[in-house]
């Protein structure tokens, strides 16, 4: 291999394996003004001056990201998405209003001097609608603006110093507006052209990434990490190979195996990650339309289960709450502590139905999703 330096230098390097790690760039769209008036997310903390007004062009966990803590510091933020929010993630989570469950338990038991215990189970879920927002209907919610179905045009730089810029919309229609900062986060490329890669015989795909099978290219002596590693190209398809810590695991289990005696490789599968979004978001494993679309709708099963954050529920800064309060509000009711032991309610309940042989009624509320109602004759 040849490298060669800023100044120009050459320097020739013979090695029996070689490591392939240049990372990835943010993409710039091309259209005109694009890269002459706008940043990308490598930008965003070397401003010398404070953003202002901002657009942010994307709707990854990078876009995202970047728009909630530009908005969380007071500037007016708009972010222009192309189609749906986090692609890739579950996008229930992602973005669609969710319902709550409303959950309806009749319990009958029947009981006789032996205190033998026979119940009569009836389940009725029954969806409603739901002001309960997910990470971008959250951002949204709180003063984040969308510009939904829309793509950047042009970029124009004002005589005042702002950006005009100008997209299309879904339906062929056109706007404007002006904005102090546009940063674009529409995804990165790999930074494998110019390296000749081709001379060595790698195979180079038309995204500028690389084919592998446990990090080893067609060529069994060069290996590729981290961004240069085509996801969609791995058995099963992974978008993580991108992520920092996930190339750092690879490459340690690669050393193990080159150099020690491991025999472990990089499962891209099952990768836990976050999203720090305003409403923060981790996931692990694949997302609810990857699974039907790999195993069939017939085969897997959905849980859902919904509470609200800690850091929602202590503080109650309203002496008068609302008592069913959004989950999207710092407010709590007194009534969440119910929702923290159901089981140890039930349980009292059925002890005092069989103790005092009573009829009652007694209903629990577990906001923000699931409403309890346990009758007894």
């Amino acid at each position: 291999m040849v490298a060669v330096d800023k100044k120009g230098k050459e320097t020739r390097i013979t090695a029996d394996t070689f490591v392939i790690a240049p990372g990835g760039r943010p993409r710039y769209p091309d259209i005109p003004g694009a890269k002459e008036h706008c940043i990308t997310s490598d930008d965003i903390f070397s401003l010398k001056t404070p953003p202002g007004k901002t657009l942010v062009v994307g709707a990854s966990y990078v876009a995202l990201e970047c728009a909630g803590f530009i908005h969380g510091v007071g500037f007016d933020t708009t972010v222009m998405m192309r189609s749906i929010p986090l692609r890739g993630f579950d996008q229930q989570m992602a973005g669609q209003v969710t319902a709550y469950l409303t959950l309806t338990l009749t319990l009958t038991p029947t009981c006789t001097l032996t205190l033998t215990l026979t119940c009569t189970l009836t389940l009725h879920l029954t969806p409603t609608p739901s002001p309960n927002p997910q990470v971008k209907n959250y951002m949204a919610e709180h003063g984040t603006k969308f510009i939904e179905c829309a793509v950047p045009a042009a970029v124009e730089k004002l005589d005042s110093g702002r950006k005009k810029v100008t997209w299309t919309l879904k339906d062929g229609t056109s706007a404007s507006d002006e904005f102090d900062t546009v940063m674009f986060a529409v995804g990165r490329d790999a930074c494998t052209s110019g390296m000749g890669l081709e001379a060595a015989g790698v195979q180079v795909n038309a995204n500028h990434k690389i084919t592998t099978k446990n990090e080893q290219t067609n060529v069994p002596h060069i290996y590729a990490i981290g961004d240069v590693i085509d996801g969609a190209k791995l058995e099963p398809p992974s978008d993580t190979t991108e992520l920092t810590p996930v190339a750092i695991q690879a490459g340690k289990l690669l050393a193990a195996r080159l150099y020690g005696e491991g025999t472990a490789t990089m499962d891209y599968a099952l990768v836990p990650t976050t999203v720090y979004t305003p409403l923060e978001y981790g996931a692990c494993g694949l997302p609810e339309e990857v699974a039907i679309e790999t195993y069939g709708e017939a085969n897997i099963e959905v849980f859902h289960s919904y509470y609200k954050p800690l850091e929602w529920t202590v503080p109650n800064p309203n002496p008068n709450p609302n008592p069913n309060p959004s989950p999207t509000t710092s407010r709590s009711s007194g009534r969440c502590r119910t929702a923290a032991h159901p089981s140890r309610s039930l349980a009292l309940a059925l002890t005092l139905a069989l103790a005092l042989a009573l009829t009652f009624t007694l209903v629990l509320s577990l906001p923000p999703t699931l409403a309890l109602t346990l009758t007894h004759a």
